[in-house]
């Protein structure tokens, strides 16, 4: 037994509305299936609460970086960088932005801490990017900064091979 033809016998632009060939039922048979609809998005997931803090050392926690070639940024002349300790939380956001795989970018953090995007920071002149992540060094958290500055296992200097801090 043959499957039924549902195709018109000449042009649909030829037919008049009330001669419209009706529509065979989904699923029927020789009808390509009809892809079925995307399933909702899975509802995000609520950050915790974070509650911020006033410091009592401001100093203890951001540090003004002043540029040797300052630059313009979207229109606003950026004369120096200033970087600061990230909260838990923000730790916690920019691992979760990278993506699945891929090596954690110093950058990223940087960018975080400075409120700068990474391709900026990237972009600084060479003194000046060195000067920036040298300062941000010890601002960085501890676990961040034994990813990007253990000693390695040849001449025991610290990599990436940047001035001490200080």
């Amino acid at each position: 037994m043959s499957a039924p033809n549902h195709r018109p016998d000449k042009p649909l632009d030829r037919y008049p509305l009330a001669e419209m060939p009706a529509l065979p039922p989904e699923g029927a048979p020789g009808e390509a299936p009809t892809p079925a609809a995307p399933a909702p998005a899975a509802a995000p997931v609520p950050r915790p609460a974070v509650v911020a803090l006033d410091f009592l050392d401001p100093a203890a926690i951001r540090t003004d970086i002043p540029l040797e070639y300052p630059f313009r940024h979207e229109g606003r002349e950026v004369r120096s960088v200033t970087v600061r300790r990230l909260t838990t939380a923000e730790v916690g956001a920019v691992i979760e932005a990278i993506p699945e795989g891929a090596n954690y970018d110093l950058y990223d953090f940087v960018a975080a801490m400075s409120g700068l995007p990474a391709p900026v920071l990237r972009g600084l002149i060479d003194d000046d990017g060195a000067e920036v992540l040298a300062r941000a060094r010890p601002f960085l958290p501890r676990a961040v900064a034994a990813i990007f500055y253990s000693p390695t296992s040849g001449s025991g200097a610290l990599s990436p091979s940047l001035p001490p801090a200080g």
